[in-house]
Formats: structure tokens, sequence, C-alpha cells
């Protein structure tokens, strides 16, 4: 019998202890390396987390200072904004739903002392019998909330409040005041609270100045203010709902200033002992220039968002394997006889398996080529060493085509920027993995294929050695399905209402508009028929009929009256179409609608209001116009083409060149002039009076109005709509009258006001440019004695025919005018004394020969004495030339008549 010796047993006992020691103190180090980095993935998400909450404070701070923006535009935009204004403004912005949190938004208005008593008789005559400005007492200026919107609830509370008066509100609006920009208040309890569920307050201002002054300076501004609009925020209110389905992860504090304590604490979102919080952190942020201290805890459900298990699996993992190893080591050192027996079969085996490795490489190479992945792997150096036959399917390279990876980049990703963002993405990866000692993660690229096409593929990568194998998923397809999957997810949760049936026609799915429409939510509907929306206004045979085009067509559109939750029966818009399957069998139903009653009022009232605009406008008895200014696309009513004699048929297709056309040359300069000014803001509307040429050749007159109601994105005018007046008969009375004010009524000569206005024109020219002038006074000699003896009649026929010789001898450039009576003038431009005598002899002897026939048949003849003056001090004015050039003809009639005289 063999004798027993301790160290038999002694060394498989140590070795084994010692690599079951080892194995423990690895997986030690492995737990305590799994154990930072899920501390450090923590820390990162709780980091990530915290500059979300405070981006997102900031970011609804911001919405919110633009809607006040907003209603201090409506202030500048008008000279004076009224409650109903104010009111639909902020209707339209529909804060409830759109700026939680947001208590209303108002408008304060600035009041001195010596106004104050003024100013509530005005509000109480709008109907507020009980206003006055609160709180009482003598100050000189005051402040009074005269509109905040919604008005109703606690809103009401607020009315006539005289925020000026309260120190920490002062502050604020004394800042946006000299400042001109948006302020916060600090935490203030607001006038809405009613002691109920009180929430800590604060109270953002814009200020308001009155239109057309000039802020510039702290004085103007406060020389200036008209008020502030404003907004009031309840503190929890607002940070209802901001974080989302992550909120629970953090306990968040915000504190008015940079103290924190419980008087300067805003708002809480949790109550908890915070003290053993894993991660905590304090910022301040700036809110319109106003501090607000945020300090943020980590509460226990961020644990949820990390891997946290993962170092207990590692320990749990490397005991196991430890173990293990341990037992293996132990069957190994008792094991030397069996160990060389194995060795030896081994050995043997060796040469069968070198000789079977041979069939394996070219089994694998059939299996890589078979595979429907592609494959490639790079060496060290990043040559390409092989490539599946599903890679060149895929791509269509060969391995001629990329020899290396540096050419398969160019391949793959010839735009230049999108193949430096892939190698980013993946160098960053790779660095990951060798760093980490894991596998690179999964990266999805676009692959331009050999043939231009793109692949959207998945690769995936991992070491062999020093080799890198990696792997090309095609997800082409589920890219696209991804895709549709979004827009159908987009067009399910539409305005408009939608239900999904199965082919029993039982709910399966409805969307979020529905429930609006409807006033059934999810759970509701889900399980029912549409049966329950049904209002009885349809029979049986309207329903019959519907799914008889169903069932026929797959299809049917048309209006329905439905009755919502609450009883309410309503108009709508519905839609159903049949989903088959490749047999051709119903699967399922899906239904649009849309609540139409409110469309269907508005459009009577719309067809109402356009039948009185057509009204108007034929009463009006004007043409219309709308302009597509970029385009040049006009279109014309029938009233416009008979202005100028067209039916409108005669006119189309018509265009602003069917316009420009027919307006005057001489006129359509103005019209382009008084356009451009339109157009750069000069004028409010476009107004303009032009001359447009009929069918049959005449020209007619026509007020031509319009104005431009909608605008480019870059300023430029898009819509125009005007109107054109016939005003053609307007002109004519005009000119009419103009003649009549300055012509004589008789002779049809320049009366003496135009006389005198034309005499001035022409001494102005002639003493500026230096060149002669001279004027000439003439008067019917005996022309008394005409008219007794003749009779009146005969008196204004001789003063005809004298006017008619005037007209006959004188120059187009002279101007002929009576003065009165039977005192006629003439002023001779550009006439020297010699010249001016010679045209009044040839006058005097025109008339001498000219005869009037009288009643009998006998004619008669008369004579003139004329009086001639010429300027020769550039000082003198047309009363001084008048009187010289009557002197001389008083000294004609005094020295025999029927001859000239210069004076």
């Amino acid at each position: 019998m063999k004798r027993f010796k301790y160290n038999d047993l002694n060394r498989p006992v140590a070795l084994t202890l010692i690599t079951l020691m080892i194995g423990l103190s690895v997986t030690y180090q492995l737990f305590q390396s799994a154990q930072i980095k899920v501390d450090r993935e923590k820390q990162v998400y709780f980091d990530f987390r915290v500059r979300e909450a405070s981006n997102l404070i900031s970011q609804r701070m911001q919405a919110y200072e633009q809607v006040l923006l907003g209603a201090s535009g409506l202030f500048e935009a008008s000279n004076n904004v009224d409650r109903h204004e104010f009111e639909q403004y902020v209707a339209a912005l529909n804060l409830a739903e759109n700026y939680p949190g947001i208590q209303g938004v108002g408008f304060s208005l600035i009041i001195s002392s010596d106004k104050k008593a003024q100013h509530i008789a005005s509000i109480r005559s709008e109907g507020f019998s009980e206003y006055t400005i609160r709180p009482e007492g003598q100050r000189d200026i005051y402040s009074s909330i005269i509109y905040l919107e919604p008005f109703l609830a606690r809103n009401l509370r607020a009315f006539g409040y005289d925020m000026f008066s309260e120190p920490i509100r002062h502050e604020a609006m004394q800042k946006a005041i000299d400042s001109a920009q948006s302020t916060l208040t600090g935490k203030v309890r607001l006038v809405q609270e009613t002691g109920k569920q009180e929430q800590a307050g604060f109270l953002m201002y814009v200020p308001i100045y009155r239109n057309g002054t000039n802020n510039d300076t702290l004085s103007e501004r406060r020389e200036n203010l008209l008020g502030w609009v404003y907004a009031p925020f309840r503190m929890n209110d607002l940070m209802h709902g901001l974080f989302g389905e992550y909120a629970n992860d953090l306990s968040i504090q915000i504190f008015d200033g940079k103290n924190m304590s419980t008087e300067t604490l805003m708002y809480g979102s949790d109550s908890a002992n915070l003290s053993t919080a894993e991660f905590a952190k304090t910022l301040q942020l700036k809110i319109e220039n106003h501090t607000w201290s945020v300090r943020i805890h980590a509460l226990p459900s961020i644990n949820s968002r990390v891997d946290v298990n993962r170092a207990k699996q590692v320990a749990v993992a490397g005991t196991v394997i430890s173990v293990l190893l341990s037992l293996l080591i132990w069957f190994l050192a008792t094991g030397r006889e069996r160990a060389i027996k194995t060795a030896e079969y081994m050995n043997s085996e060796l040469i069968n398996k070198n000789k079977k490795l041979s069939d394996s490489e070219g089994k694998l190479q059939a299996v890589l080529s078979a595979s429907e992945v592609a494959i490639a792997w790079t060496d060290e150096s990043g040559a390409i060493e092989y490539i599946n036959q599903k890679f060149i399917s895929m791509f269509g390279y060969t391995l001629n085509d990329v020899p290396s990876i540096e050419q398969w980049y160019l391949n793959a990703y010839p735009d230049a920027s999108y193949r430096m963002k892939i190698l980013d993405e993946w160098n960053t990866k790779v660095t990951k993995s060798l760093s980490m000692r894991e596998a690179i993660e999964p990266l999805e690229v676009q692959i331009t294929c050999k043939n231009g096409s793109i692949c959207h593929v998945m690769l995936m990568a991992s070491w062999v050695g020093t080799k890198l194998l990696a792997n090309f998923s095609d997800i082409t397809a589920r890219k696209q399905v991804e895709s549709e999957l979004k827009i159908a997810a987009n067009v399910f949760e539409s305005q408009e209402g939608m239900l999904v049936t199965d082919a029993n026609n039982i709910i399966l799915r409805v969307n979020s508009a529905f429930t609006r429409i409807t006033g059934y939510s999810s759970e509701e509907a889900v399980g029912n028929t549409p049966n329950l929306l049904k209002s009885g206004n349809q029979d049986t045979g309207f329903y019959n009929s519907m799914w008889e085009s169903i069932g026929r067509e797959g299809y049917w559109e048309g209006e329905i009256w439905n009755k919502s939750k609450n009883g309410e029966v309503y108009l709508e818009h519905l839609t159903i179409t049949s989903i088959k399957d490749n047999a051709g069998a119903v699967t399922n139903y899906v239904a649009t609608l849309t609540d139409i009653t409110e469309r269907n009022r508005l459009n009577a009232e719309l067809t109402g209001e356009r039948q009185r605009l057509t009204s108007i406008i034929e009463g009006a008895n004007v043409g219309t116009w709308e302009w597509n200014v970029q385009t040049g696309k006009t279109k014309f009513n029938a009233l416009w083409a008979k202005f100028i004699g067209y039916d409108l048929s005669e006119l189309e297709p018509s265009t602003i060149q069917t316009w420009i056309d027919n307006v005057h040359p001489d006129d359509m300069k103005l019209a382009t002039e008084v356009l451009d000014k339109y157009f750069s803001g000069e004028l409010t509307y476009y107004e303009c009076e032009m001359r447009m040429r009929h069918k049959d050749g005449h020209w007619i007159w026509i007020l031509d109005r319009g104005k431009v109601t909608s605008w480019t994105s870059d300023g430029k005018p898009l819509m125009m709509f005007g109107t054109h007046t016939d005003i053609t008969e307007r002109k004519r009375l005009e000119l009419e009258l103009t003649r009549q004010a300055h012509l004589d009524y008789l002779t049809g000569l320049s009366n003496r006001r135009h006389f005198m206005e034309q005499g001035l024109v022409e001494l102005s020219r002639a003493i500026r440019y230096d060149t002669p002038l001279s004027l000439m006074m003439l008067d019917i000699d005996f022309f008394k004695n005409v008219n007794d003896t003749y009779g009146h009649q005969l008196g204004d026929t001789v003063l005809q025919a004298l006017s008619k010789v005037c007209q006959d001898t004188m120059r187009q450039v002279d101007v002929v005018g009576r003065l009165g009576g039977e005192e006629f003038a003439v002023i001779l431009p550009e006439t020297t004394s010699e010249e001016a005598l010679d045209v009044a002899e040839r006058l005097r002897e025109s008339i001498a020969k000219t005869e009037v026939t009288i009643p009998v048949g006998l004619p008669i003849h008369f004579t003139i004495s004329i009086g001639v003056t010429t300027l020769s001090n550039k000082n003198v004015n047309i009363d001084t030339l008048l009187n010289q050039a009557d002197k001389a003809l008083y000294e004609a009639k005094e020295t025999g008549r029927n001859k000239v005289c210069i004076g």
C-alpha cells in the first residue's frame, strides 16, 4: 500500500484557496469599479435633470414675458385700447390651456391725484357702480387695475387695486418705468388669494408709454408713462406639470432672492426630509433681472433611471465564477493522472482536429457567405481582409472597390459633412470601448451604395484579437415603418376627432380630439359602439343608406347630427373608411369627425355678410378690384368693367396690366407715386383720381381707392383690395365751377380776380428773369349811349364782340380780362413798349372795323380807347401798373377817344 504524504493533500488545497482568494479579490475590484460607474451615471443624470429644470423654468418665464410684450404691442398699435379689445386679445391667448400658472393678464393705469375723482367717475359710467381705488388714502400718485382678464372668479378681487401703493410691487413697477423693460416682483401675497389653499405669488410688469412720445431718457419715460401691462402668478400653479413624467425624480425648492429661508420660500415640490438625499445642488436663476435661488435634491426614484443593480450583478457573477474556478483547480490538481490521460487523448485528437480545421475554415467561409447580415473585418492597419456575399449584394461594393477602411469611408459616406459626423460618433464609441473594455455600441448610419441608393443600417462591431469584426443589419424597412408609424401617430392625434372600431363596430381607440368634441374619454368610449353618439335626428333609412355606401364603396362622407356626453346636439362632418385584409375581409372601420356647428353658423353669417356687402357695393355703384401685388393677378367685378364700357368676360384673363393699359398716361405717373408712398408707409391708405379710357374712346374720371390686407414675411405688400367710383360728372361740375370762378360769365374772358392772379404770376416771372412786360387798359367809347339807345341786350352783344376781337388778335400767352362794365385789360408778357403800342393800334383798328347788327337789321360800329404802360421799375406791383395804364386810358379819352396813349 502506498504511504500517504501530507504534501499530496496540501498542494491542491493551497492552489484552490489561492485561486478563490484571487477570484474574490478581482470580483471586489470589479464591484467597486461598477459601483463607481453607477454613482457617476447617477450624478450625470442628476446634473442633466438640474440643467433641464433650470431651462424649463427660464423658458416658461420667457414665454410669459412674450405674452406681456404682445399685450404692450396692442397698446402701441392703437391710440386707445378699450375693455372689449383687451378682453378679445387675452381670450385669443387661451391662457388656461397654453400658459399654466398665469393668473391673468391685466392693465394698471397710472393716475395723478388731481384726476382721481374724474377717473373713478369714468369707470363707474361703464357700469361698475361700486368701483373705487383701493386701498383708500391720500397719495400723490395712484395706480389702478382697470383691465384684468379673465375677468371672473379670483381676478374680480383685484379690480381697482393700487399696486403702486405696496412696497414690493412699487419697487418692481418703478424699475420697469426707469428701464423700459419687463421686471419681476419679489414674493407677495396676491390680492386674488381668498385664505384657502393659498400659494406664494409674484407679478411681472411691462411699462406702457403714451403713443407718439420720445422715451429715450429717464425723465421722458417717467413723464410719458401711461401704465403697466402685468401678469400675476401663483407659484404652485406655475410649476404644475412643468417637469413632465420625471417630476418625481427631484425635489425642487424655489426661494425669492439669495437668502434661502422659510420666509423667502416660494415653492417646494416635496416636504419629506431631504437631509439624506444622495445628491443636492443649489443654483441661482436670473428672471427679468430678479434673482431666484433654486435648491434641488435627488429623490429615491432617480435610481430607477439608472441600472443600479449592475454592481450587485458583478459581485454575484464574480463570486460564482471564483467558486467554480476554484473547484476546477481542485479538480485539476487532484486529477493529474486523469489529466495525463486526457492530454494523451487530446494529443491524438489534435492531429485529427488539425486535419478538420481546414474543413472548418471552409465551412466558416460558407456560413459567412450564406449569412443574411453583411460582414467585414479589418486588420490593425485598416486593410479590409474579408467581406461576405451579403455585403456585396447589400452595398454593391467588392473587395477591390473597398480595399481599406479609408476607401470605404469615401465610398459609403460621399458627403463630407455627414462623413465627419459619422466618424466623430464612431471614434467616440471606439475610444469608449477600448477604455471600458466593452463591445462597441451600435450606430445607425446611412450607407451610400455603389448604385447611388441609400441604405439605412445598424452597424455593430467587436474586437477579435487585433482585428475588428463589423456586421451591418439592413434597417431600411424598419426606418420606413417607423416613419410611417410616426406619420400615422401624428395624423391620429390631429385636430380632427378619430375613432377606430373592429369589424363588429366595437370602438378600439379614440384620439384626444374625439374626447374634446364629444366629451367622452377614451375609457368611456372604448368597448362601446358609435351608437352612443346618436342624436335621434336621423332616421333608420339614413343609416341604412350610409352602411350600404360603405359596403359598396368602402367609404362614406357626409354631415350628421350627433349628441355629445353633456346632451348637446351638434352638427358633425363624418368620414367612415373600411379597412380590409389581403383576402378582402373588413377588419376595421376608421372614422374622422369634425364639429362644424360653429363653422355652419359662421358660414351662414358670412353668406349674409357677403350678400349685404354685395348689396352695399351695388347700391353704392362702385367697381371692386383684388390685386396680388407680387404676381400681378387681378380680379375685377362686372361694374368695374362696365365703367369703361366692357363686359367682364372681354377683359379676362385680367392682370394689373389690364388696369395699366386703360389709365391715361398723364395720370399713370401720379398713381404710381401715390402707390409707392402708401407701400412705404407715408400714407395710411391709397387714393388717387385718374382718367380711364372708355371702350368707345372717350375718357372718364375714376376715384381709385385701396388698402393692403396682407404682407409677405419680408414686409412686401401681398394682397390689396379696393374700389373704383365713377366721378366723371363730379369732375365736370368741378371744371365748370372752376371755369365760372375764373371767367367772366358774359364774355368768356378772365374775370377781375383771375386776371389779377395771372397778372401777379406774369409780373413775378418778368422780374425774376428780367424780361419786358406791358399792360393795356381799354374802354368802349360812349358805351352808355349804346345801352341807352339800343338797350342792355345789344350792349351785351357789343361786349361779346369786343371779347371776340381781343381773343382773335391777342397771342395765346397774353392774358385778357374784363375788369367790370365796359372796362378791359390785357397783360402782354415779354413785350416792350414799342411792341405794345403796335399791338394796341392793331386792336383799335380791328375794333373800329367790327360791325354789330341791331334787331332792325342795321349795323352799328363802336370804338375803343386804350392806355398802355410798360414795366420799368422792379419794385412795382400789378395794381401800380393798372393805375399807370388807367391814367393813359383817361388821357386817350380826354384827348378825343378812339386812340392809344402810353403812360
